[in-house]
């Protein structure tokens, strides 16, 4: 009953006053820690590839543009380069039997509303780091408390390679 009447609140307040109720709560704080860190890095990639003297050998997918390709393509390197050719040419090579299909095929989906497998993929692995963020904030929470959670995320956020 509790619940409902905070609901009520919530509808009659408006979407705004939703959003920041949401926004509010410890696993959007989850959620904010790991894009920062996800986008931080980012940034630094891309400062990197700008200051690099190197500029051959850029990834072959393209974004939208020549900036938009900088920005994006600073992830289709390694894997993200097969993952990409399953999107655009499916299983057409033995080497890409060992990709899993699950994440192309949402690729794919989302390159139709973003016109761009690159984009699709870069946003589409964002969002996956943020409900990772917050399942992991969640079971954290059960076992290590909220402060062990969030620093379990952050952890995740800058060591992905070490879960």
């Amino acid at each position: 009953m509790h619940s409902d009447a905070a609901s009520d609140a919530r509808s009659r307040a408006g979407p705004i006053a939703a959003a920041r109720s949401l926004a509010a709560t410890p696993a959007a704080t989850a959620v904010w820690s790991m894009l920062g860190v996800r986008l931080l890095f980012w940034f630094l990639a891309v400062l990197g590839l700008l200051w690099s003297p190197v500029h051959a050998n850029f990834p072959q997918w393209s974004a939208y543009g020549p900036h938009s390709d900088l920005v994006f393509g600073t992830f289709a390197q390694w894997d993200a380069d097969w993952f990409l050719r399953v999107v655009k040419h499916g299983y057409d090579v033995v080497e890409t039997s060992a990709f899993f299909p699950g994440y192309p095929l949402v690729v794919r989906g989302a390159a139709v509303v973003f016109r761009s497998a690159v984009v699709a993929g870069v946003l589409i692995s964002l969002a996956a780091a943020a409900l990772a963020a917050v399942f992991l904030y969640r079971i954290g929470t059960d076992a290590i408390g909220k402060a062990g959670a969030l620093d379990g995320v952050l952890f995740l956020a800058l060591y992905p390679c070490a879960l």
